[in-house]
């Protein structure tokens, strides 16, 4: 998934807003859901006694994705100033 984020059409200025703040949201959705995941096996390994999972890419993951949705979101806002700035 790390490396999907880093697919070039997220940093394309000429991509269409709407479509790359779709698949965002399809990303950060889906982070959301290996997060909980990597948290209930870390609560289970500690429940357990066994050895924790370094779960050290999700931190980078996450970075990266607010990164990007926060450029793109506020992209999208900055157009819709321009538009009622202009009308």
């Amino acid at each position: 998934m790390h490396e999907a984020t880093l697919d070039p059409i997220y940093l394309d200025g000429s991509a269409n807003i709407l479509e790359v703040l779709k698949t965002l949201e399809e990303k950060e959705e889906k982070f959301a859901e290996m997060q909980a995941k990597s948290e209930r096996y870390l609560y289970w390994q500690e429940v357990l006694g066994a050895p924790q999972t370094p779960f050290d890419n999700i931190e980078k993951l996450k970075e990266d994705l607010t990164l990007r949705s926060l450029m793109w979101k506020s992209t999208k806002e900055w157009e819709e100033l321009q538009d009622s700035w202009v009308r």
